[in-house]
């Protein structure tokens, strides 16, 4: 696969599972804060519809400036991000704008957006990234890192922080909704198939769910199948109950004995079928569309 110049160009942050959402709480609090009545707990996610973001972040070393649109329909998010040198101490890079699609878990803040295409691509050729982080109520912040990928043969990450300010978004902030479409809390397998830029390949994972929106796990990848497995890859990610959204975001290789880079996963799951479907997601947008087919 190919791999290209790492300066993470983007609204991007990779999580170190980030902080919970703040509020009044107290030991058996889940991290949402109370409504002046002692009634249930008030909404603190992100606003609904669409806001706009004003920040900085840092890869490869470089500072860069970022100005940000997130779509946000009751968890499931969309987002147009515009990064640029900052002039104090450019990297020569310029411009761009990319877009980007995840989830937003309102409980914990936790957000996971995904990359997908290049709107106005820099003058040098760089990676697609995306991003990991978490939304704080009360400051109006989101905070994290860019979350870019590892290979086999560079398993490392060039992201650094990011921090980016609510500029305007007068939505409602998003709640926990029905949570119909929840997985269970713990421990859980998933088994099924993927494409990218070679044949369906098998792929299993067992991964755990904080309760709170937290993905993380490992996963292994076929070549084809899990008899002749290629590597074990590490993720972390973000769910919404009431959607069912799900973004996987890329972690190291266990097993670093190859040249594959690393990818996104941004689908949905289906609690009446057990299916999660939805996009791999790479570092140079090449993979087919719906080809993430898996099962819990």
């Amino acid at each position: 696969m190919h791999r290209s110049i790492r300066l993470a160009p983007c609204l991007a942050l990779a999580m170190a599972m980030a902080l919970p959402a703040c509020g009044d709480k107290d030991a058996d609090d889940t991290g949402a804060s109370t409504d002046d009545t002692g009634g249930a707990p008030a909404a603190t996610g992100l606003p609904e519809g669409t806001s706009t973001w004003t920040g900085s972040f840092e890869s490869s070393g470089f500072p860069f400036l970022l100005e940000a649109e997130i779509v946000n329909d009751g968890g499931d998010l969309t987002a147009t991000a515009t990064f640029s040198d900052d002039p104090d101490s450019p990297s020569g890079m310029g411009s761009g704008t990319f877009t980007l699609q995840g989830t937003h878990a309102p409980e914990s803040g936790l957000v996971a957006l995904a990359p997908t295409a290049w709107v106005e691509a820099p003058a040098f050729e760089v990676e697609l990234v995306g991003i990991e982080a978490t939304w704080d109520h009360e400051a109006r912040t989101l905070t994290g890192r860019v979350a870019d990928y590892a290979s086999g043969s560079d398993n490392s990450f060039a992201g650094g922080a990011l921090s980016a300010t609510l500029v305007s978004g007068e939505g409602a902030a998003s709640g926990l909704g029905d949570e119909e479409a929840s997985l269970d809390d713990g421990e859980l397998s998933f088994s099924g198939t993927m494409q990218c830029t070679s044949s369906v390949r098998d792929v299993e994972a067992t991964l755990t769910h904080d309760g709170a929106g937290g993905l993380s796990g490992r996963m292994t990848i076929g070549d084809p199948d899990l008899t002749d497995p290629l590597g074990v890859l590490e993720f972390t990610g973000v769910h919404n109950p009431s959607t069912g959204g799900i973004t996987l975001v890329p972690g190291l290789w266990v097993d670093p004995d190859h040249t594959t880079v690393s990818f996104f996963i941004d689908g949905t799951y289906d609690p009446a079928s057990g299916a999660f479907t939805g996009d791999q997601l790479t570092n140079v947008a090449a993979c087919p569309a719906g080809t993430w087919n898996v099962s819990f």
